[in-house]
């Protein structure tokens, strides 16, 4: 893991084992279209705010959406950090003023967050958490479906705010893969049995399915031979 410090906070990049840290896509995109959001408050007892709910649960890709969770907390917030754990493809953490603003780019250019800050000092009682989250209008199919989780401690360092968020593409919107994508078919060696007499067909290169049914050798005659 790498991490960058300044003053708004530290960004960490956590690079996934094998020899390329981030993976290369040759698949289809989701271009348009909407994510799911599934949320859930993964706060326990130590934790001083609830998450009662998100709003809203439909991600537009493409756009900017402000997801706010609503809740309450049993103590009066007056500074803190926060800490942002996103999961597309790769893992990135993010770390910043809980009382501040502060833009997060997401990984592999999928698109930014946004914390708004609290407005701090912050009343016991009911409380909201605003991010802002751009997606950029095409996304790698694979990277359709991640994890944000959203912590936040307060001044003393206790427990303030736990929230997990997974998102999703609706199923109308993920491409659909072609027969040869799902069951991409291998090349017929020589002397196999082929049903395409006179062409390539599935025979492996230089071959061709020849008269007898059979994948075999061939050669194109000279064009001066076919003339005699």
């Amino acid at each position: 893991m790498t991490c960058a410090c300044g003053d708004g906070g530290c960004q960490c990049i956590e690079k996934e084992s094998g020899p390329e840290p981030y993976p290369t896509f040759q698949e289809p995109m989701v271009e348009g279209g909407n994510l799911n959001l599934k949320w859930t408050d993964c706060g326990d007892s130590s934790y001083h705010a609830k998450v009662k709910a998100l709003s809203p649960t439909i991600l537009p890709i493409g756009q900017k959406t402000t997801i706010t969770g609503s809740g309450n907390v049993d103590e009066q917030v007056t500074g803190g950090a926060f800490t942002i754990t996103a999961k597309f493809g790769v893992t990135e953490h993010y770390s910043g003023d809980v009382c501040s603003s502060k833009v997060i780019k997401l990984p592999l250019g999928v698109g930014t967050i946004t914390w708004e800050g609290l407005k701090c000092p912050v009343a016991k009682g009911d409380v909201s958490v605003a991010v802002d989250v751009s997606l950029s209008r095409l996304i790698p199919a694979k990277l359709a479906k991640g994890t944000i989780e959203i912590k936040a401690a307060g001044a003393s360092k206790e427990n303030l705010i736990c929230l997990d968020i997974d998102t999703s593409a609706a199923t109308q919107d993920l491409p659909q893969p072609t027969k040869a994508e799902a069951a991409p078919q291998q090349c017929l060696p020589r002397g196999s049995n082929c049903e395409t007499p006179g062409q390539q067909g599935n025979c492996c290169p230089g071959t061709k399915c020849l008269a007898d049914g059979s994948c075999d050798p061939w050669q194109e005659l000279p064009e001066q031979l076919l003339l005699v």
